[in-house]
């Protein structure tokens, strides 16, 4: 954990954070073509542990960003998504 707060702390200081939170390990799934189910994403190979929203311009420079992720160490995946406007 103190990996994980040093990397956000670091986050923080460069002026990039605006928010993120751990996500529970529960939930509930829906879609269009099946009733509401307890649970979350039924494939074991994805799992969603939480998310952060940071400022940038561009997708490289939150890439340059993350690089310190101790998630990536232990062989985890992020993905970077922009927020659209509504």
């Amino acid at each position: 954990m103190g990996r994980w707060h040093r990397f956000i702390e670091s986050l923080n200081h460069s002026g990039h954070w605006v928010a993120g939170q751990p996500l529970d390990a529960t939930g509930m799934l829906m879609s269009q073509q099946s009733a509401r189910a307890d649970g979350i994403v039924g494939d074991q190979d994805v799992s969603i542990g939480g998310y952060f929203i940071l400022k940038a311009a561009q997708y490289e420079e939150v890439a340059d960003l993350c690089q310190p992720c101790p998630a990536l160490e232990i062989g985890g995946k992020l993905e970077i998504r922009k927020a659209l406007d509504l």
